[in-house]
């Protein structure tokens, strides 16, 4: 019998209401578990925006001295000032908000990045697998020229890197924006197979598309250079 159909898939989206994006499910239950109060402080922003908004239009049907004040000058003026702080205060938390799940997101996706590997002793077979399932790891993002010399430096600590469990994963890309930036040609020396230490990524078009999104504007210009992402 095959895996049920209704598995809950962590890598699936939904909406997210405050930010009205959907995002991965993973990222929001991550986001969340970290930020338990955010959701409240920003929802009582809006409140007291809307409150404080409304305030001035119903004072008349509330027979209540402190609701007749507000009908006067100051207390037209301290309503809007008060409902425009609040609404500030709801953009700039909700705006931090969106901005985290976005980078969170990111990282996420490129954790699920495939790399090929290769076994911790000489003769094991290379095998495929997710960023996320190497472990520890350092990105060289580069050009392949660059890639290449910096893999034959990386190369002389090969042995504290297999102590220490870090994996060097290789990604080659080329210079331009993101429909330029894919994987190019393998790099690894035939000394780097079985090494334990070393890796490549696989499957150019994914990889392309991620390298763009993290690095972000300046994405060219660190390829141009090279970029040790850890």
């Amino acid at each position: 019998a095959g895996p049920p159909q209704d598995t809950f898939d962590m890598a699936r989206t939904e909406l997210d209401v405050l930010s009205l994006r959907e995002f991965r499910r993973d990222v929001l239950l991550q986001y969340t578990s970290t930020n338990q109060s955010e959701p409240l402080r920003i929802l009582i922003f809006a409140f007291l925006a809307i409150i404080l908004a409304v305030a001035p239009l119903v004072a008349r049907d509330v027979p209540s001295q402190i609701f007749a004040s507000l009908e006067t000058a100051p207390g037209l003026v301290g309503c809007a000032l008060g409902s425009s702080g609040s609404f500030a205060l709801f953009a700039r938390e909700r705006g931090r908000r969106t901005a985290q799940l976005v980078r969170l997101e990111r990282e996420f996706a490129l954790h699920s990045l495939p790399v090929v590997v290769d076994g911790a002793t000489p003769g094991a077979a290379r095998r495929t697998t997710s960023l996320k399932q190497v472990g520890r790891c350092i990105l060289l993002v580069g050009k392949e020229g660059w890639v290449r010399a910096r893999m034959a430096e990386a190369r002389a600590y090969r042995k504290r890197l297999v102590e220490a469990g870090v994996t060097v994963i290789a990604v080659p890309v080329s210079e331009g924006g993101a429909e330029a930036t894919e994987p190019l040609a393998p790099v690894l020396a035939p000394e780097d197979v079985g090494a334990g230490w070393a890796g490549q990524a696989a499957r150019a078009p994914r990889w392309g598309q991620q390298v763009a999104d993290v690095l972000g504007q300046g994405a060219p210009q660190l390829v141009s250079t090279g970029a040790w992402v850890a």
